[in-house]
């Protein structure tokens, strides 16, 4: 009895289609890259603005210093900016019960103006005042932002600029 020779015709196609194969592979490289997304400015202040009550509630509910836990959460959210390429500047006006806190993150001084009384803070400075006046003046690279303070306990208010880096 003969032995039958093993058909080398599979085996010629397998090993063609494995040169073609590695052939494209090395021809057309894979390349990995990341398409960064551009993150708007709108997309940013939105983020802020809609975290920032969750923040004071925490805080609130937690019965921890409510004006350090917000500030806390603003210079972390100021360094966030940064990586996405952005100057993310402001200043916010937050209000308990009796006290009143502006911060001032913006890259030029702000004035305050309440009533009669005038108080300049520099960039990263903050003033607290006894909460005996209803209205608030701002002024902010020649411009006045006029702020209400309302009867309710806890209130927080924003003067916010952002430009890319």
């Amino acid at each position: 009895m003969r032995l039958k020779r093993p058909n080398k015709k599979g085996q010629f196609y397998i090993f063609i289609a494995l040169l073609l194969s590695s052939l494209v592979f090395t021809m057309y490289p894979f390349t990995s890259s990341v398409i960064q997304t551009e993150y708007s400015f709108q997309s940013l202040t939105q983020n802020y603005l809609s975290e920032a009550p969750k923040v004071v509630n925490s805080a609130v509910i937690k019965k921890i210093d409510m004006f350090q836990s917000f500030e806390d959460y603003t210079l972390n959210f100021i360094d966030y900016a940064a990586t996405k390429n952005l100057n993310f500047e402001l200043a916010y006006i937050l209000i308990n019960k009796t006290d009143l806190k502006i911060v001032n993150y913006l890259n030029l001084p702000i004035t305050v103006i309440k009533g009669s009384d005038e108080v300049e803070l520099e960039n990263h400075s903050s003033e607290i005042f006894n909460l005996d006046f209803d209205e608030l003046k701002l002024q902010f690279n020649d411009k006045d932002y006029h702020y209400q303070i309302t009867k309710e306990d806890i209130q927080l208010k924003f003067l916010i600029r952002t430009s890319e880096k």
